[in-house]
């Protein structure tokens, strides 16, 4: 650290009581303690170093939170296989018993198809919230008739080199579809409907 003389403002050392050049006396400093004097005794690089870590710090938080907006909540995981298979199901035996009323239904019915040989886990996020899905194997999930902001992810939860795609269909009709063939690779779509 330094004192800037005030008179003829050259530069003095820190232990200076006096100016070296024009031999004024120098201000005490003003700021001894607490957090600024502290700062004020640091070197660039030391500041450099604090600012750089806090720059990390508010882009960590921020992965988090944008990262939680894709990632299966915890507290309401379950298996897609029991909730796959009787969504699906339903729908089938609906178009089989009458056809003529759920044939409209379905013209509109929103689905999630994911394609993959091994385990996956993802979620889904719409008007009603954000849910998890996790399962083995390829499976289309029935959505049903929804309007708005649609997303959903699956990640591979092995290091098979095998593609996994993920398709939003709504009426049939593919609306986003995105694949990967990363080890532990995550596909995602969204759209609005």
């Amino acid at each position: 650290m330094t004192k800037v003389c005030p008179n003829c403002s050259k530069v003095n050392k820190d232990s200076s009581t006096f100016c070296e050049h024009c031999g004024n006396p120098l201000p005490e400093e003003t700021q001894k303690g607490g957090f600024m004097g502290w700062w004020n005794k640091q070197g660039t690089g030391v500041k450099v170093g604090i600012g750089i870590a806090g720059v990390c710090c508010v882009g960590l938080i921020i992965l988090i939170a944008f990262g939680a907006m894709f990632l299966p909540d915890l507290n309401t995981l379950s298996d897609t296989t029991t909730t796959d298979t009787s969504s699906s199901s339903t729908p089938a035996t609906n178009t089989e018993s009458s056809s003529s009323s759920s044939s409209d239904s379905s013209s509109s019915a929103v689905s999630l198809v994911i394609s993959y040989s091994g385990e996956w886990s993802g979620a889904i996020s719409d008007e009603s919230g954000t849910r998890s899905i996790e399962g083995t194997g390829s499976k289309t999930i029935d959505l049903g008739d929804i309007t708005g902001a649609v997303a959903a992810n699956a990640q591979k939860m092995d290091d098979s080199s095998e593609t996994l795609t993920i398709s939003l269909k709504s009426g049939g009709e593919t609306l986003e579809k995105q694949s990967t063939s990363a080890d532990y690779g995550m596909a995602q779509v969204s759209a609005y409907i």
